[in-house]
């Protein structure tokens, strides 16, 4: 047997024996989808392309589309875990609080608390539901 190959073998059990193993891929969800859609205060009226971000997480954005609706995708760590007494997960994992910006060059920019504005109404259990955002215009 190739020297190398020795080392490693006898490195692998000596770990083993002192139960550490090897690093599993794994993932977990930082924050869930949200839906909602956003309106004009006054009018009521959908509002295009305002952009919808995670506070914590600007870089986890989408815009509206005509009708004022909007789907943020969920985000996820990425990361490994190594069981047994040496345990610990590299990157440590994030959750991000369910709070949204939403944004529009003519609005006032407002931060949505989802747990506080979440539609009960929507019961789809694959995303979270947000009741209508309301951006008041800016003044002229």
């Amino acid at each position: 047997m190739s020297r190398f190959l020795c080392i490693s073998i006898c490195t692998a059990a000596c770990l083993s024996l002192l139960g550490c193993v090897w690093p599993v891929p794994r993932t977990s969800q930082s924050s869930p989808e949200f839906r909602g859609r956003v309106v004009d205060a006054q009018t009521l009226q959908p509002i295009t392309h305002a952009k919808v971000c995670l506070e914590e997480r600007p870089t986890a954005s989408t815009t509206t589309d005509s009708s004022g609706r909007f789907r943020l995708v969920a985000t996820h760590n990425v990361y490994f875990n190594t069981p047994g007494p040496c345990s610990s997960e590299v990157p440590s994992t994030r959750t991000y609080a369910w709070v949204l910006d939403v944004a529009h060059p003519q609005y006032q920019q407002q931060t949505v608390d989802v747990l506080k504005h979440r539609n009960l109404e929507d019961t789809n259990s694959s995303y979270c539901g947000v009741d209508d955002i309301l951006l008041v215009p800016n003044k002229r």
